[in-house]
C-alpha cells in the first residue's frame, strides 16, 4: 500500500500555497521568542 502524503489537494481545492522555508522558519522564531517572557514569568511564579 503506497499512501504518500501531498498538498496536492489543498492546493487544487482550498487554492492553498506553503510558504517558503524561511517564512516558516522566521515565523516560528518570532512564536516561539513571544512565548518566552510567558513561560519564564510562569516558571517564577510557582518558586
Amino acid at each position: 500500500m503506497d499512501h504518500d502524503a501531498t498538498s496536492a489537494k489543498a492546493q487544487r481545492e482550498l487554492g492553498w500555497t506553503p510558504r517558503s522555508w524561511e517564512d516558516a522558519v522566521t515565523a516560528t522564531a518570532e512564536s516561539l521568542l513571544a512565548l518566552a517572557p510567558a513561560r519564564r514569568a510562569g516558571a517564577t511564579a510557582g518558586a
